[in-house]
Parts: structure tokens; C-alpha cells; sequence
């Protein structure tokens, strides 16, 4: 089959074999995006807007032939895998053994999952069309995902530091539970937990875990916004907010919502990348135009200063 160099879905820059990278699968949402016009040739408002994140990075090594390896199992690999066995629409071997490999879901593994999105096997139905969508990949370099992981950034707002996300993750729980005590005293179960709204005000970067929330295309019905319900499963299981079980999914979750505050705000889209199948690298040519676009924000960024400092002097 070859060897080749994936492509990083932030920077565009070769991942090349033994890069640490954040692997993040993706449904295809486009279709319901816009029924009109499919292809959303006029561009369109959100990273999750043609292709959605199904669930939180898998973190691991390139392995040089399009997959991963070296990566842990581990609470989201174990969420990730049990999600694909109940949405896959299960295929028998293809004509060609070597390349339509049989989709069971009895057989799902994130080693095998990855290499049946690269053969374009694997699909689920949509939840509103109940039509088969296509499930994809894109990854990031591990230095991207680490970078990105460290601060949520606001458009109009101030950013605010992991450990803040955190800690609105530690109220969300909070949230959680108290509506869950609220239904078990009066025998109701609150609206809250089926929109998950009114959890926490707007402020708190886990409100996007309501239905307005753009961290996935709502469309798609199986994405980030499904790890709520892993949320409330260990609230339901009587697990405080410092059990460490608890602590890690929180804390799992506010980095993905810091990474994903970096594609909303600085435009990128969600999406499988060219380059499978060469290893042309082109660094020199990545540098010149880093250093280019560099060069021209610094200039932009002084203009746009020096017109804030004459407006205030007016």
C-alpha cells in the first residue's frame, strides 16, 4: 500500500511518520447543512458546518501509512468505540478484499475504524433524514492540539485559562446533580435534563452543551455534544465533582472546547485534508508563507492600533 505523509487540518503543514497528533473523527453534515444549496458554494458560518467532530481526539503517533498508533485506551477510546457499535451501518466484504474490508460493528477498534474511513466504508444514518452519512477523519499535530489546549478565546470577551474551563466544567457537574436531586425530591425530571439548558447562564463555557451550542453541528445528533450524557451518567451514579473519574472527563472535555474556541475564532473548517498518498513536504514553502503571513499581521495589527490611539485622542 505505500507509505505517505498525512496533513495537519490547522496549520496544513506534513504530518509525517512518529508525529504525536490529535486524531478527531467527523461526520458529514453538509447535506443537512443547507437542503438547497448542498455544496454551500457561498461559504458558510461554522467550523462544524460540512463536516462535524464526532468525538474528543484520540491522541497518538502517525503511523506512516495513513493510521495511528501508540495511543492509550482509555475512557474516550472506549466511549468513541461504543458509539460505532451502535451507529454503523454494517457492510459485507466488498468485491475487492484488499480494499472493501467488511464493516461489523462486532469487529470496531480505533485501529480498525481508521482504516475503514480511509477505504470509505464507514457510515451512519442521520438522525433527522435517516439517510446514510459519511464519517471521515481529519488530524492535527500534537503541538497544534497542546498549543490550543491551554485557553478558551472569546471573539468579543475576555479569554480566559484552562483551569477556568475547568472550573466551569466543576459547575456544570454541579448543575447536574442538583437538578438530579431536585427530580428525585419531587418526583419530576426537570426540562433541563433533556435540553440541558439553563444548566449554567451563557458566562460558562459548558453552556454550549445546550442545544444552541455550536461545538458540533446539531444535525448530526452523535457528536461532542453527546459526552453530556457521560456527564450525567456519573452524576446518576452518585460521583462528586473531585471523584478523579470525574476530573478527567471534565478536564478532557474543557481542552477539546479551548481547541475547538481556536477553530471557531480563527476560521477553520472541520475537515478531511488533502496530500494522501506523497510525501512532497514543502517545509521551505510552509516557512516562507508563515513568515509572510506573519509579516503582513504585524503590519495589519499596528494600522488597526494606530486607528484605536486617534480615536481615542478624539
Amino acid at each position: 500500500m505505500g507509505c505517505w505523509d498525512e496533513t495537519c487540518g490547522v496549520t496544513q503543514v506534513p504530518i509525517v511518520s512518529g508525529d504525536p497528533v490529535a486524531l478527531i473523527f467527523l461526520t458529514n453534515c453538509n447535506a443537512y447543512h443547507d437542503k438547497e444549496y448542498p455544496d454551500n458554494h457561498s461559504g458558510h458560518c461554522y467550523s462544524t458546518d460540512i463536516w462535524s467532530p464526532r468525538a474528543l481526539p484520540v491522541l497518538a503517533k502517525y503511523n506512516d501509512y495513513g493510521g495511528i498508533e501508540e495511543f492509550a485506551e482509555n475512557w474516550n477510546t472506549e466511549w468513541i468505540i461504543k458509539g460505532f457499535q451502535r451507529d454503523l451501518i454494517e457492510k459485507p466484504l466488498g468485491e475487492n478484499e484488499y480494499h472493501d474490508h467488511a464493516v461489523l460493528r462486532a469487529e470496531v477498534n480505533i485501529e480498525r475504524l481508521v482504516d475503514l474511513v480511509h477505504d470509505n466504508r464507514v457510515e451512519i444514518l442521520n438522525a433527522y433524514t435517516q439517510k446514510p452519512v459519511v464519517i471521515g477523519f481529519m488530524m492535527v499535530h500534537g503541538w497544534v492540539w497542546d498549543m490550543w489546549t491551554t485557553s478558551l478565546i472569546h471573539p468579543w470577551q475576555d479569554d480566559i485559562s484552562l483551569d477556568q474551563v475547568i472550573a466551569h466544567g466543576v459547575e456544570f457537574y454541579n448543575g447536574l446533580v442538583s437538578l438530579l436531586d431536585q427530580s428525585a425530591s419531587d418526583g419530576q425530571i426537570p426540562m433541563n435534563l433533556y435540553t440541558f439548558r439553563g444548566v449554567v447562564d451563557h458566562t460558562n463555557s459548558f453552556s454550549a452543551f445546550g442545544d444552541s451550542g455550536n461545538i458540533d453541528n446539531i444535525g448530526v445528533q452523535t457528536g461532542i455534544r453527546g459526552y453530556r450524557e457521560k456527564l450525567l451518567t456519573m452524576a446518576k451514579q452518585g460521583l462528586a465533582a473531585y471523584h478523579p473519574d470525574v476530573v478527567t472527563v471534565i478536564t478532557d472535555i474543557a481542552r477539546y472546547l479551548c481547541f475547538h474556541s481556536h477553530m471557531d475564532v480563527l476560521r477553520k473548517t472541520y475537515a478531511p485534508q488533502s496530500g494522501k498518498g506523497s510525501q512532497t513536504q514543502a517545509f521551505d514553502q510552509h516557512i516562507a508563507l508563515a513568515q509572510g503571513a506573519v509579516a503582513w499581521m504585524r503590519d495589519k495589527k499596528d494600522s488597526c492600533d494606530e486607528c484605536d490611539e486617534h480615536d481615542e485622542d478624539e
